[in-house]
């Protein structure tokens, strides 16, 4: 594993982000980890190929 190295912090000392500067697309694509996920054949390749 390894890859979670800001195990244990508190809330408070999580960076916080204004809203506004959050998002990349609407309120579709933030700025942090997004998931894209559905059935299969629904169109999350075209979707994702859209936004690029």
């Amino acid at each position: 594993m390894g890859a979670i190295k800001d195990k244990g912090r508190q809330l408070h000392e999580i960076e916080r982000v204004p809203y506004e500067d959050a998002f990349l697309i609407g309120d579709l694509l933030t700025t942090r980890t997004t998931l894209l996920a559905g059935e299969p054949k629904a169109g999350k390749t075209l979707l994702s190929a859209g936004m690029a």
